[in-house]
This record gives C-alpha cells, structure tokens and sequence, in this order.
C-alpha cells in the first residue's frame, strides 16, 4: 500500500507560501469518504447494440461528506485487475477554488497493473493561497470500470490512504467505508418497451382517441389503459398484441428469457379481473401464462418465455384479460380489468 500523507504535505507546502505542515488535530465534524452507489451490479456486455461486442461501464464517485474548512484531499484506491479494469478517472473540486490548485498524480495516472492482483489509482490536491476553504459535501473523483470476466461474484473497492486537511496542513478527521461491484454473467438485462400496435388489437382502449399500444406504453395509472369485460362487450374475454422488437440480440445468444410485465388492477375487490402476460414469437407462435387477480391497485405482475435469438427482431408482447363475473337475479355482470403498461425484460446467456 502506497503511504499518501507525504504528497499531500508538498502539495500543501507549494499551494501556500505561509502554510506549515503541523501535527494531526482531531476535528469535531464527522467527515467520511464514501463511495456512490457503494455497491452496484456489472456485466461484461450491454444487452443492447452489438451484443457481446459492446463494452458494459459502471462509474463510481469518491464522495466526502461533511468536510469543514478543507483546503486540500489526497485519496487512493485498489481494485483486482483480475475482475475489472479502471478506464478513467476524472477529478472534481470545489467550485470556490476555481482553477487555482495544485496537484500530485501520484499513480501517474489509472494503473490497471500496479502488481499481480491490483489496479491501482491515487491522487492528492490542495487550494493554493488565498482560496477560501470548502464546507459540505463533495463527490471528488468519478473513476469508470468494465468488467473482464465472466463470472457471478462479488469484488472489491478498497480505499487507501485517505487524508483531509485544513489550510495548515492538520488532518480534518475522516473515516472511510469502502466499496464493491455484484459481477453477473452473460448481457445486462434490458428492458424494451412496447413501440406500436401488433397483429392482435381487440382490447377497448382509454383515452378512445389513443392507440392500444399507447395506452399500455408507460404506467400513468387510470391516465390511459386498455380494457375489457363491462357489460357494453358482454363480458368478452380478449387481449392486446404489441410490437417489442428487439433486433440486438446477438445470433449466437442462447437461453434466450423474455420477463413480459404487466401493470395492472380489477375494478371490483369483491369480483376480480383475471390478467395473462402474452406473446407472439415466430419459433412458438401465440402464448399466454397466467392468471394474475390484482386488487383495485394497480399491482405489478410477470412471466418468463423462452424464444430463439432469431425471434428479437418481429417480437411481440402484450396482455389478456378476462372480466370479474357476478351472476344477480339470473343477470351476469361484469367488472372490467384495467391494464396500463406492459413492457419487456430480455436476457441471454
């Protein structure tokens, strides 16, 4: 591990020609690095463009919170180079201080091969003289990753060295959580929303002036929906196909999964709609999997299906409804389901 307190004390040294370095003095404000998001999930590849051949990034932000009267910050941090490399590093300062900072790269910049196991990152910067000190909370660097390798386990972002200072060079007291990236095989999951009406439309639709794909297209709630099952349609039990075309899958993607979800409510607590995620793919035609009875809330609901790569590009989702039912005095009534999204999740291996 690389010791940082000496390059912060030059940089402090050459930013103020007053400025002496003193002894550690332990500061009442409860400062902490951080890490945001302090853990976060990866994959090696988009879900999306080119398939396997789209590098997936994920960035992190070093974050000091609760600084009072810094005038300078130094921080490194090791990741395994056999999980991930680091392919930048941007460096963010107080707004106060302008352009009027001094700074060691103390790495020589993003060192994916700073021994057998480690990357390795470490920067110290200070506020020349004259600037004013910097009170709150600060993200001071953003460093991106990629994942390389195609493994389902959990890595490390460990902090080394950290240090915060004050004008004169005292330690502003500063504890620090280190961080990790959750690391998936195969593509990143992906979601496709419905683009327009497909081979099947036989669901009412609200506002009437709307296309069903419209009305199912976002979840606004009772804003637009499609429907069926008031005693206007005597109760017919139908169901809406929507374009969803997804021509990114990569050809030699396997265990192809479509996750259909659909948001949905009964009108009735008492006599409940029944809903059914469906599909239209060219290897398996036509199919339906449920049933789902939602409250009068609206409620989130899905299934799996399982198609070819080759399916992507003429795809189609979309839902079934059957009505709740009450028979009275011989009369069959009926109580409408209402539907308001319906959208995709897609995963290969």
């Amino acid at each position: 591990m690389k010791k940082l307190n000496a390059c912060l004390i030059i940089v402090l040294f050459l930013a103020s020609t007053t400025a002496l370095y003193a002894p550690k003095v332990s500061a009442t404000a409860y400062t902490a690095a951080t890490m945001n998001p302090s853990q976060q999930d990866s994959w090696m590849h988009y879900g999306s463009g080119n398939g396997n051949g789209t590098v997936y990034e994920i960035s992190v932000d070093i974050v000091l919170t609760n600084v009072t009267d810094m005038q300078g910050w130094q921080f490194g941090l090791f990741w395994s180079n056999s999980y991930l490399n680091c392919d930048s590093a941007i460096i963010h300062n107080p707004s106060i201080w302008g352009n009027n900072t001094l700074s060691v790269d103390v790495s020589q910049g993003v060192d994916n091969t700073y021994n057998s196991t480690n990357g390795y990152y470490c920067y110290a910067e200070a506020a020349e003289l004259g600037c004013s000190s910097f009170n709150g909370t600060l993200a001071i660097a953003t460093l991106t990753f990629h994942q390389t390798a195609n493994v389902s386990s959990t890595t490390p972002l460990n902090f080394d060295s950290v240090e915060v200072c004050d004008e004169f060079g005292n330690d502003i007291d500063c504890s620090t959580t280190d961080g990790s990236v959750v690391m998936h095989t195969g593509a990143k999951p992906t979601t496709v929303i419905v683009s327009g009406n497909g081979s099947t439309i036989l669901l009412g639709s609200y506002p009437t002036n709307w296309s069903n794909w419209q009305c199912a297209q976002s979840n606004d709630g009772d804003t637009s929906f499609v429907s069926t099952g008031s005693e206007e349609t005597w109760g017919e039990s139908d169901y809406d196909l929507y374009n969803a075309s997804a021509p990114w899958i990569p050809s030699g993607a396997a265990n192809v999964t479509v996750s259909i979800h659909i948001v949905a409510r009964s009108t009735s607590a008492s006599y409940k709609a029944t809903f059914a995620a469906t599909i239209n793919a060219t290897s398996t035609g036509y199919e339906q999997a449920g049933s789902f009875r939602p409250s009068t809330s609206y409620q989130e609901y899905s299934r799996n299906f399982t198609i070819a790569a080759s399916d992507g590009i003429s795809l189609q989702i979309g839902v079934y409804i059957n009505p709740g039912t009450h028979m009275i005095q011989g009369m069959m009534n009926y109580y409408d389901g209402y539907c308001t999204e319906v959208y995709a999740v897609i995963t290969w291996s």
